[in-house]
């Protein structure tokens, strides 16, 4: 599908590529811009198969199709999570496969997530979490503000990798009091 974007500083419009997620949305791209329409969803191509194969995004999909283009492959379903914040939701449908092959930009991501999620619902207060989440190799890094002992942010390290507590919040997991 063709979309285009009003550009007033520049006076044109701008041809956009949209791939639809499973709620009537499409998630839009070109060189210049990525986002998308509402409502925000995962894409999900059912072939009927017992494999599901799993990406972050819709290029990664794209990419991954474009390189094993001429291999002969059997039949898997398609999931493209579009966001980080849909990983827990489609857990139950990536279950009922019997093979779940992972596709993702960075795996490590969605392991911090997951241990963030189990985690969670046992902890009274963000110390109790950060002791918890060492446990299992991730380090807790705080921001605050300047000159001030006012929380700002989190973040997440495991291993090289950090990632901003903002991921995380965006998938609504943060219930405990700062």
């Amino acid at each position: 599908m063709n979309w285009y974007l009003k550009c007033p500083e520049k006076k044109k419009n701008t041809r956009l590529f949209g791939f639809k997620n499973n709620a009537g949305g499409y998630e839009l791209r070109n060189e210049y811009f990525k986002g998308s329409s509402s409502p925000k969803y995962v894409s999900y191509l059912d072939n009927k198969a017992d494999t599901i194969k799993v990406f972050e995004g819709f290029f990664d999909l794209l990419t991954f199709q474009s390189m094993h283009q001429n291999e002969q492959n059997d039949p898997a379903n398609l999931l493209v999570f579009n966001s980080l914040s849909f990983f827990e939701r489609s857990l139950l449908l990536m279950e009922k496969h019997q093979s779940i092959d992972l596709y993702l930009e960075n795996a490590n991501r969605y392991i911090v997530y997951q241990v963030i999620l189990e985690t969670l619902p046992h902890c009274r207060s963000l110390d109790d979490l950060e002791r918890k989440l060492q446990k299992q190799n991730i380090e807790t890094l705080y921001k605050y503000k300047s000159h001030s002992t006012k929380l700002q942010g989190i973040s997440f390290r495991i291993g090289y990798f950090k990632y901003k507590g903002s991921l995380f919040v965006s998938g609504n997991i943060f219930k405990l009091p700062l």
